[in-house]
């Protein structure tokens, strides 16, 4: 009776032991609010267009970059002085804006070809201001650059040939993630493909890249003669980190890799469509070309907007019935509260953006060199492994192989086979 009482305390007092070890070996446990050893860093950021919207996305992230210590210097053209809204901020400038509000012409349509145009002029001036670049990096001993990814080729090229780690930030996520199922009508497509007829996904997948590649071609072939002339390795806008301005629910879903992150500050701009998604309010949109189109098509989707035609405008039977309707109809007030959500929710990934950069930074500091490895933890495999070995084609393939010597040594045994019995009946009627 007592061994039998024994046995059943010992699975007691062992649970008891484990539970007084766990708790004497969690009070060595570091606390997680304890922040970690920071070092001041040099951090440049650079855009070449420059503006509120190019901006203000790179800045809000730079300012908990400053808060945290670091030294940021912004190098952009024109003079962006918003001193109260980013105190500590440095800025260089890489001369006046190249375009203003006076020379724009609001009836045309910003479309790739208007980029390529913008592209021209990046291209005119890369070599003045790669230099600049170059000499605000060396000059203040830069240790890590966030480029704006838009038409920004000086910026992203000096940061990979002084071997620092780069951060791509942009809001437009088919420039640094593309997908086949995804476009954009600042490429003659809608957004989406998914409910697009066969012939107009055969138009977008095929023709228009190929006409993109066309209008682009003389201003990339030019780029590439003055790097050669400049003695710059071109890595084809190689970075390190791409942060995307948008959160999906505005922005259709797709998959991501892992240096490809999505964080938003809905919060930030007076006016922006991120704004009124954060408030929850329902939008009129008169979109005049590049992303804005796109955005409206989003917004539009997400039940919460809707559109007008800047050269078809009908006060009357457009403007006025449709801010009635987006008043008055229960689906959007639905959708803007929704959306006013997802948005807030989304707000604080700012943070996250800023602790990624940082952890580039220490890592970065770890080698004198970055090579192929660095950031390794964060590209997928399949990157590495090529496009038939990432999914397992080669295997498919020896296997599709095997089942089909087995299927034609199958085949050859049973006529082997059959044909012994041919034979005999035809022995035995003769």
């Amino acid at each position: 009776m007592i061994s039998k009482n024994l046995i059943f305390l010992l699975p007691i007092l062992v649970l008891l032991l484990n539970q007084v070890y766990v708790n004497a070996v969690a009070q060595d446990y570091v606390p997680r609010n304890i922040d970690i050893e920071r070092l001041p860093k040099n951090i440049l950021v650079g855009s070449y267009v420059g503006g509120r919207s190019h901006l203000k996305p790179m800045l809000d992230v730079a300012t908990i970059l400053i808060e945290r210590g670091h030294n940021v210097i912004l190098l952009t053209t024109g003079n962006y002085e918003p001193s109260s809204e980013y105190p500590g901020l440095k800025q260089i400038t890489l001369g006046p804006k190249y375009l203003t509000a006076k020379n724009r012409d609001i009836q045309e349509d910003v479309d790739y070809r208007s980029l390529a145009r913008v592209m021209g002029l990046t291209t005119a001036a890369y070599n003045v201001n790669y230099e600049k670049f170059k000499n605000a990096a060396k000059e203040n001993n830069i240790d890590l650059f966030i480029c704006d990814a838009f038409v920004n080729q000086p910026c992203i090229d000096v940061a990979n040939n002084l071997n620092k780690p780069v951060v791509g930030f942009t809001s437009f996520m088919q420039l640094m993630e593309p997908k086949p199922y995804k476009s954009d009508p600042v490429f003659g497509c809608n957004i989406s493909l998914e409910n697009e007829p066969f012939f107009e996904r055969f138009r977008c997948a095929l023709i228009q890249p190929l006409q993109i590649a066309y209008a682009y071609r003389p201003f990339t072939r030019q780029l590439n003669d003055i790097r050669d002339q400049m003695n710059i390795k071109s890595v084809s806008g190689k970075v390190s980190l791409a942060l995307i301005d948008t959160f999906f629910g505005f922005e259709l879903p797709q998959s991501l890799a892992p240096n490809v992150q999505v964080i938003n500050d809905p919060h930030g701009g007076a006016g922006s469509a991120h704004e009124s998604l954060y408030t929850g309010t329902p939008m009129l949109i008169l979109p005049f070309g590049g992303d804005q189109m796109g955005n409206a098509q989003r917004l539009e989707s997400a039940g919460i907007a809707l559109s007008v035609d800047k050269n078809a405008l009908d006060v009357n039977d457009d403007i006025l019935n449709k801010i009635d309707f987006l008043l008055k109809d229960e689906h959007i007030k639905k959708n803007s509260k929704r959306m006013k959500y997802l948005a807030r929710i989304n707000s604080n990934r700012k943070y996250r953006a800023a602790d990624l950069i940082e952890y580039m930074l220490y890592s970065s500091g770890l080698d004198e060199y970055l090579d192929d490895g660095f950031l390794k933890e964060w590209i997928p495999a399949e990157s590495r492994m090529g496009f038939i070995k990432a999914n397992n084609l080669d295997v498919y393939g020896v296997l599709s192989i095997i089942i089909l010597a087995l299927i034609g040594i199958a085949f050859k045994l049973i006529k082997y086979t059959l044909n012994p019995l041919s034979d005999r009946k035809k022995s035995k009627q003769a």
